[in-house]
């Protein structure tokens, strides 16, 4: 079977580590990269051996998928231009600039049956998939991610910058519906905002509190989720995930600390939480599970074996355009109280249409009726994607 013909447009940050590891993999053949500007695509095509192009219209007919790593504002023209010529597609997060426009890349993809991936990567960071089987009716989700200014990604804010990392994980725990979204933030850079805290509700009663910054010293993308059973540690950029599993005497509410005497509490005390809530380490330090896996990597291979296999995406368009949705919430909440700044208009579908919108999401197999979620009618454990 030959190799898939690939090409990545978009010669930044981001692509050219997409386009490096392109390289490293032999179902694919890196064909070209794209763009505008002649040094930077002229750079990384040396690099890669392959050909540099102005255009991504170049491509057309010569490639069987592409990974869009372009500024998010021109994801969408150029997505449903190669979409529409039966291209496959990698978009790098998030998938649009606005819901409507991914849902509009949703119906391209679907009308074309090809593939429509999306970068939130984190999915298939090992951190990730090693604490995946261990979350089970969770009830709080506590995120946080912060780093300084890389000076990219200035077309958007913070929100669908790093928050939507976080966010897009949080919604792959529950995937039911929002029912409240409240949020603050601060723009220090410019008129979008670089400082966010969200608060997200979901029908069944899970509560996500993210935290966003790009203007901190201290680098970190961290998650603790709280469980009915226990608590789970995630360390992203390590990647490490640990398991403080609550023991039968927890679960069964037979320990109250305060009926205790003053000295089987001294007694008590330094080996509380080791009895009572012992710490497992699921990957990373001494319990890793494994040599160390590159995500960008994994993700490739998934769009690899979607395209050849018909198997969906681990993070497919439909998914990803109900993360945006969720995101504009947030974006306008921080911005409401800020004169001078316009909130982004809702989005109830690919057409402006509530009835259109909950019958595409239906087809995809997702209970979406605009503006809000409607619950599934599967159990978390079952909706949830392996690994």
């Amino acid at each position: 079977m030959r190799p898939l013909r690939v090409a990545v447009i978009g010669a930044g940050h981001l692509g050219g580590i997409h386009a490096r590891r392109l390289t490293a993999l032999p179902d694919f053949s890196l064909e070209a990269v794209v763009d505008p500007l002649p040094e930077q695509r002229a750079a990384l095509a040396a690099v890669c051996h392959c050909e540099a192009l102005a255009h991504h219209r170049h491509l057309l007919g010569k490639i069987d998928a592409a990974i869009i790593a372009t500024p998010t504002r021109w994801h969408h023209a150029v997505a449903l231009e190669l979409l529409q010529h039966g291209v496959h597609l990698l978009v790098e997060k998030p998938l649009a600039a606005t819901a409507a426009e991914a849902w509009e890349l949703v119906e391209a993809a679907r009308r074309a049956a090809v593939v429509l991936q999306v970068g939130h990567v984190e999915r298939f960071n090992p951190a990730w998939t090693a604490a995946l089987p261990h979350v089970i009716e969770p009830r709080l989700i506590l995120a946080r991610r912060q780093a300084p200014h890389a000076l990219r990604s200035t077309d958007i804010g913070v929100v669908l910058d790093l928050m939507i990392h976080d966010l897009d994980l949080a919604w792959a725990l529950n995937r039911t519906a929002v029912v409240h979204v409240q949020a603050v933030g601060q723009c220090l850079f410019g008129q979008r905002e670089d400082l966010a805290h969200a608060q997200i509700v979901f029908a069944n009663g899970c509560v996500a509190c993210l935290t966003a910054s790009r203007a901190s010293r201290r680098p970190e993308r961290s998650m603790e989720i709280w469980c009915r059973h226990g608590q789970i540690q995630l360390d992203f950029a390590a990647p490490a995930a640990s398991l403080a599993e609550y023991q039968p005497a927890i679960m069964a509410g037979e320990l109250d600390v305060e009926l205790l005497p003053p000295r089987e509490r001294t007694q008590l005390k330094p080996r509380l939480l080791d009895e009572y809530l012992p710490l497992r380490q699921l990957v990373g330090e001494s319990g890793s599970a494994g040599p160390p896996t590159d995500a960008i990597t994994a993700e490739l291979c998934d769009l690899h074996e979607c395209i050849r296999t018909g198997k969906r995406p681990r993070v497919s368009g439909d998914q990803a355009a109900i993360v945006l949705e969720i995101a504009e919430q947030i974006i306008n909440s921080v911005h409401a109280a800020r004169p001078g700044v316009q909130p982004l208009p809702p989005t109830l579908s690919p057409q402006a249409s509530p009835a259109a919108g909950t019958a595409l999401a239906l087809e995809m197999g997702h209970g979406l009726t605009a503006p809000h979620f409607a619950a599934r009618t599967e159990q978390p454990s079952q909706q949830r994607e392996a690994g």
